[in-house]
């Protein structure tokens, strides 16, 4: 069986880009994005797939009941996007931020969630130049008034 770890990753993911790209539908968000992973992905057919028909499909899907849920283990990553005030956090959701330190110092980018707390808050941020994201410690980053 799969991790299902991934599952927020994933939809974290396809929630950041839609939010900047509401006019794709999901189909075409999940197209473009197999696209833009290097891999040959031709579907014309799903392309063209409306949303409402995404929605029908998947509460088709699976009538069979969800295993008992665990108790729920908060993740930072929820409160940052809640943009609750976390101790020890300085930066915030979709803040423009230049590298200064490491491999990607004098580059800029976008803070687009938060990773861990421990051992130092760090940061997924979206390079601005070419669109990759990278996980980077706080104190590498720095906010661009």
């Amino acid at each position: 069986m799969r991790d299902s770890a991934r599952i927020p990753a994933v939809l974290a993911a396809i929630h950041n880009v839609w939010k900047r790209n509401p006019d794709l539908r999901l189909a075409q968000l999940i197209v473009t994005a197999a696209s833009q992973s290097g891999r040959s992905v031709e579907c014309p057919e799903l392309f063209s797939l409306g949303d409402e028909d995404l929605i029908r499909g998947l509460s088709n899907y699976d009538h069979r009941p969800l295993p008992p849920s665990r108790p729920k283990e908060e993740h930072p990553n929820d409160r940052f996007w809640s943009g609750d005030h976390i101790d020890g956090i300085t930066l915030t959701l979709n803040q423009h931020v230049r590298f200064i330190q490491g491999e990607h110092a004098g580059r800029e980018g976008f803070v687009i969630s938060l990773e861990a707390l421990t051992p130092e808050p760090t940061f997924r941020v979206e390079r601005m130049d070419d669109g990759f994201d990278v996980v980077i410690p706080q104190s590498w980053l720095q906010a661009v008034e």
